[in-house]
């Protein structure tokens, strides 16, 4: 639930008490209707202008002229009223660690709060005053969702995915111990949204797919995110429909350490890279995260949680994952796919890490975020997502469908300039060397007492040839003469030792 929402509802529902009990039905509202009642009238959705309260045709002055009969019906009574409402606050709260030290930090409380009448229309009216934007960026960001998926060019697909909350595999005949050492289970459920094999564009046939990732790792940070979003672009690689796919939408909530972050911006040249695709990150308004993807994690908690309860043992993910493709669904709305990424092959898939990343400022305010075409290392942010034809068709001219909802999109240098991803390839090329000439130095080096001048003739070429491959562009067939050499001086030494 949206804490802005909430908090704003619970204000509304107890001014539509008091106007009740004071018999005034029509002041009975929502907060919908209060919101649109502070920008000028609108056919579809208010101007953008007045949504930044930069008109000087409309506020939040109405908001107060329109509980003005009740506060003239408040002040005719001696009793001093004050209403009662619920609201959901940061409060700070200290407690004692086990070391015996105090630690102050902060918890999300819901709390019984009053106010006088006029006091809670004046707070209403400044909440209205961010809300209303607020209003617009969800119903917008939904819009352009709901647009992409039911307009969805050929060679595209849109992908929903968040983090569920982890699977606690509690046994059913748990003994009392176990349950201080409850095993953890990582689940990340992805909804696809592409066209089918046998769509084509006179009739399109789009299809709803899932993808289910399983892991030991409990990290929930960006570099798993990198990991799964890996998994996913292998997956529509492999699985093509009437075309290969060239754009994937990637749409999820706004989650700082998980997906909107400088890190996470990062990975998006990495992505396109490997794969030669194009990556579009589109983000929720905060608090209105929740969507298909949520749906999938709860369906596979329960699958578990029967299977658990019918007597079935699982105490990994690995045996989560076993169980889930031994047993699928009876009735499927779309086709399933469950993958299992142990801890070890996560740590593996990590990103080369970037030290020199810049962070984008305000990164919180975008909700649409892709690279330059022409220069990987810069970012082009939009306050708001467009899936207009003309936006996402390459093919496309003309203006955009919605450009007067839109602010012009800012360019942000992400990594420095000049920066190239060879450069991290380059590394990890030099170290694969570095491992292969140490190794093979080694059993050189047995042939130091045996035959010195063997030893010495050995060691220099393939330390030449070390050189000359670490600090060279990467050519395949170098690569394999490298190594078949290798294989070659080996199996030699091995002879001569016999």
């Amino acid at each position: 639930m949206c804490t802005k929402h909430y908090n704003i509802e619970q204000k509304v529902e107890a001014l539509n008490k008091l106007a009740q009990m004071k018999d005034l039905p029509e002041l009975k509202t929502n907060v919908r209707q209060i919101s649109d009642l502070t920008v000028c009238p609108f056919d579809g959705r208010p101007e953008r202008e007045c949504v930044d309260r930069q008109c000087i045709s409309c506020g939040t002055e109405s908001v107060r002229r329109m509980y003005q009969p009740l506060l003239i019906d408040l002040n005719g009574d001696d009793t001093d009223v004050k209403v009662g409402y619920h609201q959901w606050e940061n409060a700070p709260e200290k407690y004692t660690n086990k070391e015996g030290k105090v630690i102050h930090s902060k918890r999300w409380k819901q709390i019984q709060k009053s106010a006088r009448p006029e006091d809670l229309i004046d707070e209403l009216s400044d909440d209205m005053k961010s809300f209303t934007s607020h209003q617009f960026r969800a119903d917008f960001q939904n819009t352009m969702e709901r647009n992409l998926m039911d307009n969805l060019p050929n060679d595209q697909c849109a992908v929903v995915m968040d983090f569920s909350q982890n699977i606690a595999l509690q046994a059913q005949d748990e003994i009392e111990s176990a349950n201080w050492t409850t095993k953890q289970v990582t689940l990340h459920p992805i909804h696809i949204v592409r066209h089918s094999t046998n769509s084509r564009i006179q009739e399109p046939e789009i299809i709803n797919e899932s993808l289910i990732l399983l892991s030991d790792s409990l990290a929930h940070d960006a570099n798993t995110v990198f990991a799964f979003t890996n998994q996913l672009v292998r997956h529509l690689q492999d699985n093509p429909g009437p075309c290969k796919i060239n754009v994937i939408h990637r749409f999820s909530d706004n989650c700082a350490q998980q997906y909107k972050c400088k890190d996470a911006f990062s990975h998006i040249g990495l992505l396109e890279k490997e794969h030669g695709i194009k990556l579009i990150y589109h983000f929720t308004e905060s608090g209105h995260g929740k969507g298909p993807s949520d749906g999938l994690g709860a369906a596979i908690k329960r699958r578990l949680e029967q299977m658990i309860l019918g007597g079935k043992v699982i105490n990994d993910a690995y045996q989560a994952y076993l169980a889930l493709v031994q047993s699928p669904p009876e009735t499927k709305s779309g086709s399933q796919r469950i993958l299992y990424m142990p801890a070890k092959a996560m740590s593996r898939a990590k990103p080369p890490k970037q030290t020199d990343i810049k962070t984008v400022p305000g990164t919180q305010s975008y909700h649409m975020v892709k690279t330059l075409p022409q220069d990987p290392s810069k970012l082009e942010c939009s306050d708001l997502s467009c899936t207009c034809s003309v936006c996402i068709v390459a093919a496309m001219e003309g203006p955009c469908f919605y450009i007067k909802f839109l602010k012009g999109p800012r360019v942000h240098q992400l990594l420095p300039r000049g920066y190239s991803s060879s450069r991290n390839r380059a590394s990890i090329l030099y170290t694969i060397y570095s491992l292969i000439f140490c190794s093979c130095t080694k059993n050189i080096n047995t042939l130091a007492t045996i035959n010195p001048l063997l030893h010495k003739g050995y060691l220099t070429s393939v330390a030449d040839d070390f050189w000359k491959l670490a600090f060279s562009p990467f050519d395949c067939n170098v690569f394999n003469s490298f190594v078949n050499m290798i294989l070659s001086v080996l199996q030699t030494i091995k002879n001569i030792i016999k």
